[in-house]
């Protein structure tokens, strides 16, 4: 991570280069409608490429003018993530006072999205987390609202509270970008989230018009309760339901998950995730995923990891292990395995 400092007479601001870069092997069982097994290079097996630039200036009497612009890509070949989108993953500006709150414009992080992210026990990373949810649901892959419709809303403004005493709640309202009608394309989302001492508690809401602009119908809606709870210092443990409708279809999923983390020595984590998919709307397309991680930090930036995960369907169940590759077949169980190292600067 690379900080630059400007300090003029009359504004002092800093600009940060960041990133995280992640490469690996990996082998899954089931991987596509052949239901062949594959082994490959995974770029952004455990966390997505990126790189961003972080921006602040001081304006006086507690107020910052903030800038986020963040591009991900894929390390197997240098190709952006989402061509044609330079910063896909968020291009923000802003004002913030810690008396006031955050107002930030642009293609903003969602706050539903957040709600995952906060709840995760595995850094919220791509192989059998919190993750899989936003795209492996029915209402993304049948309403044309993409995994990542979950995560950015471009058009936005989002505003988030001061912390007070514990609690802080976010709202997020995308405009479209329709000519001459506020509502086509639309979005919105809320999130709170309160922590005392060890125990966090999160709640969000989200809902989304068609983002192909040709009805103004609500394709999907959704929303997340859970808690996380830090035992001491070694162990966390959460728990969260989340649930995805589609209005507009019937589809109505409820996924249930359970996340352990056991920090054994300052450079060694085990982790372990379970999640339940249920269909509320048919059975037969119910899932569990169980997944076990291995983490050994090298330094503060370079980490190895190990991941073993392992998917069981119903007869027309999807789930899969990677976030974004739901199973080749429906039915089929998959088992994965993975290994690579992420490196951060």
């Amino acid at each position: 991570m690379l900080t630059l400092s400007v300090s003029p007479a009359f504004a002092q601001s800093s600009v940060t280069l960041y990133g995280i870069v992640d490469g690996g092997l990996v082998y899954k069982t089931n991987a596509d409608a052949g239901g062949h097994s594959v082994t490959a290079f995974g770029a952004g097996t455990e966390q997505a490429s990126r790189f961003g630039f972080d921006a602040s200036e001081a304006l006086g009497q507690g107020w910052f003018a903030t800038m986020k612009l963040e591009n991900g890509f894929f390390i197997s070949n240098g190709q952006i993530i989402n061509s044609g989108i330079l910063f896909n993953r968020g291009s923000t500006v802003g004002l913030k006072n810690a008396g006031y709150g955050w107002l930030q414009l642009g293609r903003n992080w969602i706050p539903f999205h957040d709600s995952l992210s906060l709840l995760d026990v595995a850094n919220f990373g791509n192989f059998g987390t919190l993750s899989n949810l936003s795209y492996q649901n029915l209402s993304a892959t049948r309403s044309g609202l993409t995994g990542a419709g979950f995560y950015w809303a471009n058009n936005s403004a989002r505003y988030t509270t001061p912390n007070i005493h514990g609690f802080v709640a976010s709202a997020l309202y995308s405009f479209g970008g329709t000519a001459g009608d506020f509502q086509n394309r639309s979005l919105y989302s809320a999130l709170a989230h309160y922590q005392a001492g060890n125990l966090l508690i999160v709640g969000s809401y989200f809902s989304a018009k068609d983002p192909s602009g040709l009805t103004n119908k609500v394709v999907s809606r959704a929303f997340t309760a859970g808690v996380k709870y830090e035992f001491a210092s070694t162990v966390t443990a959460s728990l969260a339901l989340v649930n995805f409708k589609d209005p507009a279809t019937g589809d109505n999923q409820t996924f249930y998950t359970l996340g352990t983390r056991y920090q054994a020595t300052p450079a060694l984590a085990f982790i372990g995730d379970y999640i339940h998919l249920q269909n509320e709307r048919n059975s037969h397309g119910n899932g569990d995923l169980f997944k076990i991680a291995l983490n050994y930090s090298l330094s503060k930036r370079t980490l190895l990891y190990a991941d073993a995960g392992y998917t069981r369907n119903s007869s027309q169940g999807t789930l899969g292990v990677q976030n974004t590759a739901p199973v080749g077949l429906p039915g089929a169980n998959q088992t994965a395995l993975a290994i690579g190292i992420t490196s951060k600067f």
